[in-house]
């Protein structure tokens, strides 16, 4: 099983609204006493841990957002993995900040991490979505909104949900989707 959190590498991305998906990873590795290390051979910020008997690798791609399906398709291919084991974590402007929203397969929604990985491997993998909301001024451009950092109150929200998902990665794992969910919104 992959479970991918999608951001940008460099401590002037780690707070960004972008990097919704490494903070919830980096939530999941402290919840369970892992710690990332480099793997130049995967392009990523590698953990691993056997939860269940069964052996779970998180990643945060290095390769920058828009080039993540590379550093996915790397592990997929050497760990001969198949889409339905492969789980993406990812912000999503759509939804209001702190929703949190399952889906398998689909369109990318102009998440351009999405699009790079669905080229390079499909999109018949799940994804869940982590709410961030639109920007409140019309002024504000999609790009700059997403690479803008949380503010602190949005951060607040942001760690709670990472939180609750910590505390339930292997419901998400297993596949019981529904009981994951119930968790997640209580």
């Amino acid at each position: 099983m992959l479970v991918v959190g999608l951001g940008n590498p460099g401590k002037e991305y780690a707070n960004s609204r972008h990097n919704a998906g490494y903070i919830v990873l980096e939530q999941i590795a402290f919840y369970n006493n892992l710690s990332f290390s480099k793997s130049t051979k995967y392009k990523s910020d590698i953990a691993k841990i056997l939860l269940l008997g069964q052996k779970i690798i998180f990643i945060k791609p290095l390769t920058y957002m828009n080039l993540s399906g590379t550093a996915v398709c790397l592990i997929k291919d050497f760990y001969k993995l198949q889409n339905y084991d492969i789980i993406v974590i990812h912000d999503d402007i759509d939804l209001p900040l702190g929703i949190v929203k399952l889906k398998v397969g689909g369109g990318s929604g102009g998440h351009n991490g999405l699009k790079s990985i669905s080229s390079a491997i499909g999109d018949s993998y799940l994804r869940i979505k982590i709410g961030i909301g639109r920007p409140i001024s019309e002024h504000l451009s999609v790009a700059s909104y997403v690479l803008s950092d949380f503010l602190v109150e949005e951060l607040t929200v942001l760690y709670s949900i990472a939180r609750k998902i910590a505390e339930n990665v292997e419901l998400a794992v297993q596949k019981q989707f529904s009981e994951f969910m119930f968790k997640i919104k209580n």
